[in-house]
């Protein structure tokens, strides 16, 4: 792909980046369910799925599945230069099922027992893939290193806030 491509490309990137770190943020803001005022629940629900939508288009970015001619791919980006791996890459994979099943589509896996959406261990495991896409990304491509700055921006203002949160929450997972 042409470097003007890859550059029209890269805003969708920081829209997604900056999308699941901003509802991030706004979730957390919010009581724990369930709350008081119904209203309340409605639009703490409604931040929640705009997250975990945006969070689906991440994960399909990082490891796409059934692939369209339109679709903006990882490898668009680093070719075949680094491949994601480790235990967030399987939460992940974990989380993009749900996702399809709960959210995204009408499915009778909704009636069966869930402990909830973890939109936390979710944006951590994103931004902790993201850190390292842009790594490789810079280093392959030092010429562009304007590009993806609100990705980077995301990435780096969710580590400052919730970056020991995060690792708490892995710790106990292990």
């Amino acid at each position: 792909m042409h470097d003007e491509g890859k550059k029209e490309d890269s805003s969708q990137i920081d829209y997604e980046t900056k999308m699941i770190q901003t509802l991030n943020i706004h979730i957390d803001e919010r009581l724990p369910l369930p709350a008081a005022d119904p209203q309340d629940t409605v639009e703490r629900n409604a931040l929640l799925e705009a997250h975990l939508i945006h969070s689906r288009n991440l994960i399909d970015f990082f490891f796409p599945g059934s692939i369209r001619d339109d679709d903006i791919l990882l490898s668009d980006f680093v070719d075949d230069l680094w491949t994601p791996s480790g235990p967030s890459v399987e939460r992940l994979g974990i989380f993009r099922i749900e996702i399809h099943k709960r959210l995204v589509h009408l499915t009778r896996h909704r009636n069966i027992d869930f402990t909830g959406w973890p939109s936390l261990l979710i944006t951590g495991d994103l931004m902790t893939l993201v850190r390292e896409f842009l790594d490789v990304f810079r280093q392959t491509n030092p010429e562009l290193g304007e590009w993806l700055m609100t990705t980077a921006t995301a990435q780096e203002y969710f580590h400052a806030d919730y970056r020991d949160d995060y690792h708490a929450v892995v710790q106990r997972l292990e």
